[in-house]
Protein backbone atom coordinates (compact mmCIF):
# COMPACT_ATOMS: atom_id res chain seq x y z
CA UNK A 1 0.00 0.00 0.00
CA UNK A 2 1.34 3.69 -0.34
CA UNK A 3 2.02 6.08 2.11
CA UNK A 4 -1.29 8.58 2.11
CA UNK A 5 1.24 11.41 1.82
CA UNK A 6 2.44 9.58 -1.78
CA UNK A 7 2.37 11.88 -4.67
CA UNK A 8 2.95 10.63 -8.59
CA UNK A 9 3.63 12.29 -11.52
CA UNK A 10 3.18 11.72 -15.35
CA UNK A 11 6.58 10.21 -16.94
CA UNK A 12 8.01 12.84 -19.38
CA UNK A 13 7.49 10.42 -22.61
CA UNK A 14 3.52 9.86 -22.48
CA UNK A 15 1.21 12.11 -23.70
CA UNK A 16 -2.30 12.01 -23.48
CA UNK A 17 -6.05 13.16 -24.95
CA UNK A 18 -9.23 13.57 -22.93
CA UNK A 19 -11.94 12.35 -25.68
CA UNK A 20 -16.01 11.77 -25.42
CA UNK A 21 -18.41 9.48 -26.87
CA UNK A 22 -22.17 9.54 -25.84
CA UNK A 23 -21.70 11.55 -22.70
CA UNK A 24 -18.53 9.01 -21.48
CA UNK A 25 -15.34 10.66 -21.18
CA UNK A 26 -12.31 8.88 -21.02
CA UNK A 27 -8.22 9.11 -21.66
CA UNK A 28 -6.40 7.50 -24.81
CA UNK A 29 -2.71 7.59 -23.16
CA UNK A 30 0.35 7.79 -25.89
CA UNK A 31 3.37 5.80 -24.39
CA UNK A 32 6.28 7.51 -26.75
CA UNK A 33 8.97 5.22 -24.89
CA UNK A 34 7.29 2.12 -26.52
CA UNK A 35 4.59 3.58 -28.50
CA UNK A 36 1.81 1.77 -27.14
CA UNK A 37 -1.37 3.33 -27.05
CA UNK A 38 -3.98 2.84 -23.68
CA UNK A 39 -7.72 4.12 -22.64
CA UNK A 40 -8.80 4.32 -19.06
CA UNK A 41 -12.54 4.09 -17.87
CA UNK A 42 -14.14 7.25 -16.21
CA UNK A 43 -12.09 6.13 -12.77
CA UNK A 44 -8.81 5.79 -14.25
CA UNK A 45 -9.58 9.01 -16.20
CA UNK A 46 -10.15 10.40 -12.69
CA UNK A 47 -7.01 9.36 -11.31
CA UNK A 48 -4.87 10.45 -13.79
CA UNK A 49 -6.55 13.80 -13.90
CA UNK A 50 -6.05 14.17 -10.12
CA UNK A 51 -2.19 12.98 -10.24
CA UNK A 52 -1.51 15.41 -13.54
CA UNK A 53 -3.65 18.43 -13.25
CA UNK A 54 -4.27 18.61 -8.97
CA UNK A 55 -0.80 16.84 -7.87
CA UNK A 56 -3.23 15.24 -4.98
CA UNK A 57 -1.58 12.70 -2.59
CA UNK A 58 -2.67 9.17 -2.45
CA UNK A 59 -5.04 9.70 0.36
CA UNK A 60 -6.47 12.84 -1.16
CA UNK A 61 -7.42 10.59 -4.35
CA UNK A 62 -9.39 7.95 -2.39
CA UNK A 63 -11.35 10.60 -0.64
CA UNK A 64 -12.51 12.29 -3.89
CA UNK A 65 -13.26 8.67 -5.62
CA UNK A 66 -15.05 8.14 -2.43
CA UNK A 67 -17.33 11.20 -2.93
CA UNK A 68 -17.48 11.06 -6.51
CA UNK A 69 -18.63 7.12 -6.87
CA UNK A 70 -20.18 6.96 -3.41
CA UNK A 71 -18.42 4.16 -2.40
CA UNK A 72 -17.05 2.84 0.91
CA UNK A 73 -13.31 4.07 1.51
CA UNK A 74 -11.93 1.13 1.87
CA UNK A 75 -13.04 -0.28 -1.44
CA UNK A 76 -11.96 3.34 -3.04
CA UNK A 77 -8.32 2.57 -1.57
CA UNK A 78 -8.30 -1.19 -3.12
CA UNK A 79 -9.52 0.47 -6.51
CA UNK A 80 -7.38 3.85 -6.13
CA UNK A 81 -4.20 1.79 -5.52
CA UNK A 82 -4.69 -1.22 -7.76
CA UNK A 83 -4.87 1.93 -10.75
CA UNK A 84 -1.82 3.09 -9.39
CA UNK A 85 -0.19 -0.05 -9.44
CA UNK A 86 -0.89 -0.70 -12.73
CA UNK A 87 -0.19 3.09 -14.09
CA UNK A 88 3.58 2.58 -12.64
CA UNK A 89 3.54 -1.04 -14.14
CA UNK A 90 3.14 0.62 -17.50
CA UNK A 91 5.47 2.96 -16.47
CA UNK A 92 3.14 5.65 -17.42
CA UNK A 93 3.50 7.22 -14.00
CA UNK A 94 6.09 7.41 -11.39
CA UNK A 95 6.01 7.61 -7.64
CA UNK A 96 7.74 10.89 -6.87
CA UNK A 97 7.38 10.49 -2.92
CA UNK A 98 6.29 8.42 -0.17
Amino acid sequence: MFDDNAKFKLNDFITFSEIEENGKKEIVIYHGDNETYYSLNAMGTNILKMIHEDNLTFSQMVKDITGVYKVDENIAQKDVESMIKDLIEEKIISLINE
